[in-house]
């Protein structure tokens, strides 16, 4: 299922998993530049979450993949099982900065 956000809509939004836990917070937005979509979130990570632990790091933030986002509404929901194979360097998922 395709999800469509404004990413005005997507910033600051706190991120829950599908197992309840809250992994952190939307920060910033990763496009691809040859094709301007949208790759991945970089998020302030709850410290005590065990999927953002997982998750690619860039600097202070984790990189969460766009593809996991399920929901936006007054939270956005990531799917844990799609974010289990995230957590690789090497996954599609992930947007490679120049």
């Amino acid at each position: 299922m395709t999800v469509y956000a404004l990413p005005s809509q997507l910033i600051g939004k706190k991120i829950y998993s599908t197992d309840g836990e809250e992994v952190g917070q939307i920060e910033d937005l990763l496009l691809d530049e040859n094709t301007g979509k949208l790759e991945s979130a970089l998020i302030s990570p709850n410290p005590e979450s065990s999927v953002a632990d997982g998750l690619v790091s860039e600097e202070s933030h984790k990189i969460l993949p766009y593809a996991s986002i399920l929901s936006v509404k007054q939270v956005v929901v990531v799917d844990s099982r799609t974010l289990k194979g995230a957590a690789k360097e090497d996954s599609p998922y992930i947007a490679r900065r120049a």
